[in-house]
């Protein structure tokens, strides 16, 4: 399987028009020559791992967005000064404490349900990623080498980047050439 964007560049400026005869003639000439740009299919762990860390930052947005749902209700439709960690123990306290209508307290209450659902989602998550980072020697050397990186981060970064051995032109915006 080749790489559409790859064998277009090497088919170079467009001299006539293109026809099915004159891509096949194409992929047989970079084919016999040894410059067919291959696809690059990620193995099973990689897209594993891929997968989960879309998850973990679907289920963080989710909850993200039930959090901006009742600073909305407090600040906008219910007049309540901002509360700020929503997720702590003060801000749970100061929620209870909010002078709310009975709409309002029942909006806010559904609202930290399903944010205390999607957490109860999110941990495990968090937990799994985690710890393959810190076993896997391409998410060792991001969270080694690159300020701010931390585990969780280097997890989901070395998942969606992939084999960097697979680039014509090393990674060295990263700092990481080779790793996989």
């Amino acid at each position: 399987m080749g790489d559409p964007a790859e064998i277009a560049a090497l088919r170079g400026p467009k001299k006539r028009a293109k026809t099915d005869r004159a891509d096949a003639r194409l992929l047989r000439t970079l084919l016999l020559e040894g410059r067919f740009p291959e696809s690059w299919i990620p193995p099973a762990h990689v897209l594993e791992t891929r997968t989960l860390g879309r998850l973990y930052c679907t289920l963080m947005d989710e909850r993200r967005a039930w959090q901006q749902r009742i600073h909305a209700q407090l600040l906008f439709h219910q007049g309540c000064p901002p509360i700020t960690g929503l997720l702590s123990a003060a801000g749970r306290d100061a929620l209870a404490g909010a002078e709310l209508s009975a709409a309002g307290r029942q909006y806010v209450d559904a609202a930290l349900r399903c944010i205390d659902e999607l957490t109860a989602e999110i941990d495990p998550v968090r937990r799994q990623l985690i710890s393959f980072a810190r076993r896997q020697t391409g998410c060792q050397a991001l969270q080694a080498r690159q300020y701010g990186v931390g585990w969780l981060c280097a997890a989901i970064m070395w998942a969606e980047i992939g084999a960097a051995r697979r680039f014509t032109v090393p990674i060295s915006w990263c700092g990481l050439p080779g790793w996989t």
